[in-house]
């Protein structure tokens, strides 16, 4: 089946063997690609035995230019390429630079601003520009008694700490954390080193009976 162009120029990402697929002008089969455990089906699928081969090509460049880092991709959950995917403006870039021939309906991607070539690079999370109550009741937690904390200083307790958040945030300041929140924002900042203070520390003397 030829592809559907007006419906994948609109797909913001594509994975490797879409991106194969649309690339030598085929309508990728979702299916195929679902099941695809190593074995040949997402080649099987495609009866004209010359896309065949040029889908398989076209599939190998691509995913080899991923392992070697020549071409940038996206992914999710894990590495293999069955997650990767790559924005079409530049794999079609990519691909004509190495002497594939696309489709005329795709080539124009290559020179459109939506291109990651062309885009801005993007910018990495700042937690100075996103917020919320408890992230910002987590940073006062840290403020107050982890930043400077060293082993040799007092360990503020967990009750410590959820009495202090529920004086800060109370009801009248109108932010208010629950018992529940406070005890939640405690176990999330109090720093690996202070459990590994706690357990290394020696056993307390029994008091005489």
């Amino acid at each position: 089946m030829n592809a559907k162009y007006t419906r994948w120029l609109k797909i913001e990402l594509w994975t490797l063997f879409e991106a194969a697929s649309v690339g030598v002008g085929l309508e990728p089969s979702r299916d195929a690609y679902d099941y695809y455990i190593g074995t040949d089906v997402l080649f099987d699928e495609i009866g004209n035995s010359r896309k065949r081969e040029e889908c398989r090509d076209l599939f190998d460049a691509l995913k080899n230019a991923c392992d070697k880092g020549t071409i940038r991709f996206h992914e999710s959950r894990d590495s293999t390429f069955r997650n990767r995917r790559v924005d079409p403006g530049h794999f079609v870039a990519w691909a004509l630079k190495r002497g594939f021939t696309l489709p005329k309906q795709i080539v124009a991607l290559a020179d459109s601003p939506e291109s990651s070539e062309q885009r801005q690079p993007e910018q990495p999370f700042n937690g100075n520009t996103y917020s919320t109550k408890l992230l910002k009741a987590a940073y006062a937690v840290i403020e107050e008694f982890w930043k400077d904390w060293k082993p040799d200083m007092p360990i503020a307790s967990q009750p410590t700490v959820i009495e202090w958040l529920k004086g800060k945030y109370s009801r009248e300041s109108g932010d208010m954390i629950t018992a529940t929140e406070a005890k939640t924002i405690d176990r999330v900042v109090r720093p690996d080193r202070v459990r590994e203070a706690r357990r290394n520390a020696p056993p307390k003397p029994k008091g005489r009976r």
